[in-house]
């Protein structure tokens, strides 16, 4: 019987050596491993249910050919194999030097998994640097954008009563985004043709489209507009293991959202913003 990671919910990339994501895969939600987990992987791999207990208890390492067999039982990704496998050549190191070489390679793909772009493999850029930097200068673009998704809401008398700008603002920006290639005007209504973009972190613009949505947020609260709204703000001090852990669960959650929104009906129209960074230098 074959355990899927999507239910048995880990993530790879929150462990510091592949034991104790093997553990916590045979747990599950759970304290204790349930009965027969470690059989059916025993099973599964060929081999005898002591060896995996050894392997548990670190008297043991997998070879390549059970570190395959076990990233199978679970269900494991492409990219989630190769992972595993940089954990456990790591952690099979004979060598300083070879465990610094195999760090770094793991290093590296979480220092990767935190740009966005890159974690969605998104390629290219759907705009040019000129229409880029204007699209990202002001919130207003993207809220357009986002709005004449929603069928009810696509001419821009509505588009203005619903954001509370100008009219002819409104028709502007809808006039641009169609140059941009990302609008087009179809019976006196509008539709997009793209309505996905991805700034990089690398990006010129990446701090003015964080400042204009934060600013913009600021002045909704004052207003009461953002008063039915979600909003949160805490400081704590953690150890370094939970601050790395935390950030891979907000970037797991991210990717959650654009899924469930990537699926769904425009109907409604929402702000997302998140702020997690350490304070000390």
């Amino acid at each position: 019987m074959l355990f899927n990671l999507l239910k048995i919910r880990m993530d790879i990339y929150l462990f510091n050596n592949y034991v104790s994501f093997v553990e916590k895969c045979l747990k599950g939600d759970g304290e204790k491993r349930p009965r027969g987990r470690v059989k059916g992987l025993a099973d599964y791999i060929g081999c005898h249910s002591t060896f995996i207990s050894q392997v548990l208890q670190k008297k043991a390492n997998f070879n390549n050919e059970q570190g395959l067999k076990f990233c199978q039982f679970m269900g494991l990704s492409e990219d989630e194999v190769d992972f595993f496998f940089l954990l456990l050549a790591r952690d099979r190191s004979g060598t300083a030097d070879l465990n610094s070489y195999y760090q770094k390679k793991i290093d590296k793909i979480i220092l990767g998994r935190q740009d966005l772009k890159k974690r969605w493999n998104i390629k290219g850029d759907d705009l040019n640097r000129e229409h880029e930097m204007e699209y990202f200068s002001s919130w207003a673009y993207q809220a357009v954008h986002a709005l004449i998704q929603i069928e009810k809401y696509n001419t821009p008398e509505l588009v203005a009563d619903i954001l509370g700008l100008d009219e002819k603002f409104v028709f502007d920006i809808l006039k641009r985004l169609q140059e941009f290639n990302l609008a087009r005007k179809k019976n006196e209504k509008w539709q997009v043709c793209s309505n996905s973009l991805h700034l990089g972190k690398d990006s010129l613009m990446i701090r003015t489209l964080h400042t204009n949505w934060r600013l913009k947020t600021l002045s909704d609260m004052h207003s009461g507009i953002g008063k039915s709204g979600l909003h949160y703000s805490g400081v704590a001090s953690m150890s370094k293991k939970a601050a790395s852990e935390i950030r891979e669960k907000y970037l797991n959650l991210i990717s959650d959202i654009r899924d469930c929104v990537h699926d769904s009906t425009p109907q409604c129209l929402y702000y997302i913003g998140y702020d997690y960074y350490p304070l000390l230098k």
